[in-house]
């Protein structure tokens, strides 16, 4: 009995002395695993750092001395951005120049000139007025001294319009056909057709200016031209809105835009 309980005793000795060695041996395998791993690692990774940058070393070298040996393909002045861009691009080993463009600089020396002529060229003078001696009195414009209707600025009754209306003008009697004279030296403003005054010539005599109305389709002064006192203008027809009034000549006179009473003025 004790002889048996001996042997099972050495038995379980024996199994754990080789359970022992297998974890040693298990133990050592794995860190012989790690270390042979950390060292691969390490060869593969400095193995990798190291060209790189050598590579980056030698491509800088390459690049500055590529841009200081080799000049650029293109001309700046045939494409000036592309130029500008390779000079950023290459550093400031090279400076790049843009020359202007000889087909611009021909066309702003022949525009020079041209603006210099359009501003030296005198500005065109604007005709000047004709002159005339201002009369020192007034000439009636018809031959008789009758007036069928005086310068009214209340309103009068119209025998041909057949209302009330300012009558700003005086009707001096005329014959039909009766020549117009002027009544002072001045220069004719204008000639037109009214509908209501009809044939109308207006003449600025110094200051005031006389409006000469129902004259002939004929007239004898053209706008623009001096006349002396006394000298023909027109003829004595009728003003369509006094027409069933008796043969006159309608005048009319302003002063600064102002209406002035003709038998002020006249002899």
């Amino acid at each position: 009995m004790a002889m048996h309980m001996k042997n099972e005793q050495e038995e379980k000795n024996k199994k754990n002395s080789s359970e022992k060695r297998g974890f040693y041996i298990a133990l050592a395998v794995c860190l012989a695993a790690i270390g042979i791993a950390a060292w691969s690692t390490y060869d593969t990774v400095s193995g990798f750092l190291e060209p790189v940058n050598g590579e980056a070393e030698s491509s800088g070298t390459s690049s500055v001395s590529s841009a200081t040996v080799q000049p650029s393909p293109t001309p700046a002045a045939e494409d000036p951005e592309s130029a500008v861009s390779a000079g950023h691009a290459q550093g400031t080993a090279s400076e790049v120049v843009v020359e202007p463009d000889p087909a611009e600089q021909e066309t702003q020396a022949e525009a020079e000139p041209e603006e210099t002529a359009q501003t030296e060229a005198p500005a065109e003078e604007t005709a000047a007025e004709p002159e005339y001696t201002v009369s020192g009195r007034f000439l009636k414009p018809v031959a008789g001294d009758t007036v069928l209707a005086a310068f009214s600025e209340a309103p009068v009754y119209s025998e041909t319009m057949r209302d009330y209306r300012a009558h700003m003008g005086t009707d001096y009697a005329a014959a039909h056909g009766e020549t117009v004279k002027s009544a002072a030296n001045g220069i004719v403003k204008e000639t037109y057709t009214d509908m209501l005054l009809g044939n109308t010539i207006v003449i600025e005599h110094g200051a005031y200016v006389f409006r000469y109305c129902g004259l002939g389709e004929t007239f004898l002064v053209d706008p623009g031209e001096v006349v002396s006192a006394g000298q023909d203008i027109g003829s004595v027809t009728a003003a369509p809105f006094e027409s069933a009034m008796e043969s006159h000549l309608h005048l009319e006179v302003t002063k600064d835009g102002e209406a002035v009473d003709p038998e002020s003025l006249l002899p």
